[in-house]
């Protein structure tokens, strides 16, 4: 557990595996963070398998797929919610990433700001994904991403703002999608 702590540089968990809850809750990192290949399992414990709420991360949150060897490939995995609630990031690369709980949210990105873009291209969530009431000041993507929650919003990016272009091309999703009251204010949507 790293809460409320302040980090000047990078924090690089690349290829790790963590059992139980990784949180730095109401945390600034001035750099990355970076867990590229990690896996990260919070079992039944009902917490978050990342905790990013409230915080702070300057250089963007990269969980996408590591290269280890020209053969052999590691895709970021998540089993329990992943919480970007109410966080100020600067991106997010997620490209290629597995969130996995369920019964109920897989990706919670509420409330957060995102300086960059958010690259969600080719992830797999099992879970409600929602990013609403958000601003994402540069690019969302979503090509290519496999979205599974039938019993609610597989996709919730209700009041978010967006301020260049959505890309949702060949996203496949087993429930709601909704975009109720948000805004693209630049760029235009590509569906």
């Amino acid at each position: 557990r790293g809460d409320g702590m302040t980090v000047e540089g990078d924090c690089d968990f690349d290829n790790i595996t963590a059992t139980g809850a990784v949180s730095f809750g109401g945390s600034t990192i001035k750099g990355q963070l970076v867990l590229n290949g990690a896996t990260l399992d919070a079992g039944n414990s009902g917490r978050p398998a990342l905790n990013l709420y409230q915080s702070t991360v300057e250089g963007g949150v990269w969980m996408q797929t590591a290269h280890i060897s020209a053969d052999e490939h590691r895709p970021f995995s998540a089993t329990g919610v992943v919480s970007l609630a109410e966080a100020t990031l600067g991106t997010i690369v997620a490209d290629g990433a597995t969130f996995t709980n369920p019964e109920d949210s897989a990706l919670d990105g509420d409330g957060m700001k995102v300086e960059g873009g958010c690259d969600f291209d080719n992830m797999t969530a099992t879970g409600a994904v929602s990013l609403r009431r958000g601003t994402v000041n540069g690019l969302l993507s979503f090509i290519g991403a496999t979205l599974e929650y039938p019993q609610g919003h597989a996709l919730n990016v209700d009041n978010l703002t967006a301020k260049s272009d959505v890309f949702m091309d060949r996203l496949t999703a087993t429930g709601a999608v909704s975009f109720g009251g948000s805004t693209i204010e630049i760029g235009r949507a590509h569906v």
